[in-house]
């Protein structure tokens, strides 16, 4: 509809132009063309020879009226009249005799031309009966004053009038076809230019929702996360098809504030590989982005290489606090809205970031030990049940190692709590750095230490328990200067299936073939408890036992 309403909109304006124009037009037309031929027939008048005139007014009147008879005004339609003072007909060139022809004293253009020396007017002409237009001159001659009159017929005004109205209504059709040639062709254009605009229009909003679309999903997905391996996975799949081709990185603080670590990279690696200083980055010092050449100046940060030729660098920051950087490599111009998108982007890296850092501190205080920074008692109760329902369900084996520190409490006695929590750190240490990533270092109570060892037959277990024991023995410790002596553990080992199969079964055995250790001298490991049923029944009143193992069987 609008369209069409454009379309006509020129040619109705057109029309309205020349409806309300035309009455005013044919009025004007009647006046200038009267002028017109008012004027040309006085300039006929002005070019009569009035000397001819006066020759021929000396000798016989006939002469004169047939001299007028003579020349071209009737092939004109013209009629030319000499009148004398009085108003008397002296000739006529539209009657061979004049005699007959009434008064002229009180035409109107006669009095006006006696008067003022020349006159028109209008009216009805009794000789010829029609209407004429009449211009007089008076012409003052040798043997007295004349008026020469020249009239040509309002019907030849009406013809001139009508060949200029038929030459305008030509003008109008041409005009009207003329607009609405160029209104068509320009309705055509505006047609191609408004659906490419709008195709235009609807490729950037289609890009839009599925850059809004992408960002929901991005924020979903990290809020989602449980650590940064799975934020890795999602950033590297997300961040590029929101942003496109840019390669980049993001970069952690440490805790101590004096370190920023690369951590997850996407697309290629980032020239931001090795860890770096805060003081490197220059949107670290500045607080907002930092781009490698803004305003015409170049200022490139220390952490990036000089190679690339534009990057922007953009702090990352949750909850008032800077956690980060995050870095990328741009190809040439950034836009404004790219940049916008990007800023969206760190924003909500931002936030997950801070959150993972978040969970995984409250998850570290209330699965770790805060003495040794090993795994809490929570742990086990938890992974214990779902690394058997594991083992079990893909048919792998699965080891325990209950590990307790000889003599510990005469050792507390001797040397101090101090130092007791010193040989419990060192110790814990030496035991988690010398299993497997896969094995699980816990401590359960006091000086009692699990390990929980995934698709590890018994055999592979009593290995390393022997080599646990050896590692201790040689261990030789100082605290405060002072040497702590020989240090021991004794090592109780279970495996499922072989020895139970539910966690509280395999608890209950670790243990019993702890005290077993313990009772065989000490310094040493165990795999059988058959030979010792007394610390058997000990184990089993025990109040180290697992209580939410006991509390689900």
């Amino acid at each position: 509809m609008s369209n069409n309403k454009l379309f006509y909109m020129p040619l109705i304006a057109v029309l309205l132009l020349f409806s309300f124009a035309f009455p005013f037009f044919t009025s004007s037309l009647h006046e200038i063309t009267s002028d017109v031929i008012k004027n040309s027939l006085t300039a006929q008048l002005e070019s009569l020879e009035a000397n001819n005139y006066d020759e021929l007014l000396n000798n016989e009147p006939q002469m004169l009226q047939n001299y007028v008879l003579s020349q071209s005004f009737n092939k004109n339609d013209q009629r030319l009249t000499i009148i004398d003072i009085n108003g008397v007909v002296k000739a006529d060139s539209s009657h061979k005799t004049v005699e007959q022809m009434h008064s002229h004293a009180h035409e109107p253009e006669f009095l006006q031309a006696i008067k003022h020396g020349q006159g028109s007017a209008m009216h009805f002409s009794e000789a010829l009966q029609i209407e004429m237009l009449y211009v007089a001159k008076k012409a003052v001659l040798a043997n007295g004053t004349y008026v020469i009159r020249l009239a040509t017929p309002l019907a030849s005004i009406k013809t001139v009038e009508q060949r200029v109205l038929l030459l305008l209504g030509i003008l109008i059709l041409a005009t009207i076809i003329l607009v609405a040639i160029v209104s068509f062709n320009l309705n055509k254009r505006t047609r191609i230019h408004l659906m490419e605009r709008q195709k235009s229009y609807e490729k950037i909003l289609l890009g839009k929702n599925r850059e809004f679309e992408l960002l929901n999903q991005l924020a979903n997905y990290l809020a989602a996360c449980k650590s940064f391996d799975e934020a890795e996975k999602i950033i590297t799949n997300l961040v590029p098809k929101i942003i496109g081709e840019v390669s980049g990185s993001l970069s952690i603080i440490k805790d101590s504030r004096n370190l920023v670590e690369p951590k997850i990279h996407w697309l290629k690696d980032s020239n931001t590989q090795v860890p770096f200083a805060p003081s490197e980055c220059w949107s670290l010092r500045k607080g907002h982005y930092h781009l490698t050449t803004e305003s015409d100046i170049t200022i490139r940060c220390e952490h990036t290489a000089e190679e690339q030729e534009q990057m922007l660098c953009i702090p990352l920051s949750a909850h008032g606090n800077t956690i980060g950087v995050v870095h990328f490599d741009i190809q040439g111009k950034l836009s404004d809205d790219k940049m916008i998108l990007v800023k969206s982007v760190v924003e909500h890296l931002g936030l997950a970031m801070a959150n993972l850092k978040l969970q995984y501190q409250l998850r570290s205080q209330a699965l770790k030990d805060p003495l040794t920074g090993l795994f809490n008692r929570r742990f086990l109760d938890e992974h214990l049940e779902l690394e058997i329902s594991r083992a079990n369900r893909h048919g792998k084996s699965l080891s325990l190692l209950m590990v307790d520190f000889d003599h510990f409490k005469r050792f507390n006695d001797n040397f101090g709590h101090d130092a007791g929590d010193y040989v419990l750190k060192e110790i814990a240490t030496l035991l988690d750095k010398n299993t497997r990533k896969e094995n699980s270092v816990c401590r359960v109570g006091g000086e009692e230490i699990a390990i929980l060892l995934p698709e590890t037959s018994k055999e592979d277990a009593a290995l390393l328990a022997d080599k646990l024991c050896s590692l201790v023995r040689k261990l030789h410790l100082k605290h405060r200067g002072q040497s702590l002596g020989k240090l021991s553990i004794s090592i109780g080992v279970s495996s499922f299936p072989d020895d139970a199969d539910t966690a509280f079964d395999l608890y209950k055995h670790a243990d019993s073939c702890l005290y077993k250790a313990k009772a065989d001298g000490r310094d040493r490991y165990s795999v059988d408890v058959q030979e010792y049923s007394d610390n058997k029944n000990k184990c089993e009143s025990n109040p180290v036992e697992l209580s939410s193992i006991a509390n689900g069987n």
